[in-house]
């Protein structure tokens, strides 16, 4: 499993991934994410940490999500989805429609990129202030990452165009 990685490393393994997809294939892929960022504070027996991945995702883009989870479409190329992980902890992720060069038609939205923030470091305890800093980190990656479609990440959950919503609690 890759380490802490800047992000050419990341956009070269996304475009690996991305371009090894084969839509004919059954077989389920097995992708592995890059850690761009992890903060940790070690306070005697309960270390809290902040931790930033992206990479492949196994799960396509129009993927269904689970009861427990919320699902924000900000616009036709992107999508907030978070919930509470087994351990108790909200995982935030986004969801981006990215084509890489070279890659099969029909990659961005079965093989898109994702970011997955999970934060039991900061203070903040609200859906957007977690979106803001997690939407802040993907328009980050989208400057390296070359899509050749273009997404568009808004600044926040208001900027959002729309594109539809679920929320299943």
């Amino acid at each position: 499993m890759p380490g802490f990685e800047d992000l050419n490393s990341a956009k070269d393994l996304f475009e690996k991934q991305a371009t090894s997809w084969d839509s004919r294939s059954a077989d389920i892929p097995s992708y592995v994410g890059s850690e761009l960022c992890r903060i940790v504070e070690r306070a005697g027996t309960a270390d809290r940490s902040l931790t930033i991945r992206y990479g492949a995702s196994v799960l396509p883009f129009g993927h269904t999500f689970g009861d427990d989870w919320v699902v924000k479409g900000l616009n036709a190329d992107v999508k907030l989805v978070y919930g509470k992980e087994a351990a108790g902890r909200t995982r935030y992720t986004v969801r981006i429609r990215c084509q890489v060069k070279g890659s099969a038609a029909g990659q961005k939205d079965e093989v898109p990129l994702e970011g997955v923030m999970v934060d039991t470091l900061t203070n903040a305890d609200s859906v957007d202030e977690h979106s803001m800093y997690l939407l802040h980190s993907a328009r980050t990656v989208l400057k390296t990452f070359e899509c050749l479609n273009d997404p568009q990440v808004p600044a926040s959950l208001a900027d959002g165009t729309g594109g539809g919503e679920r929320t299943s609690r």
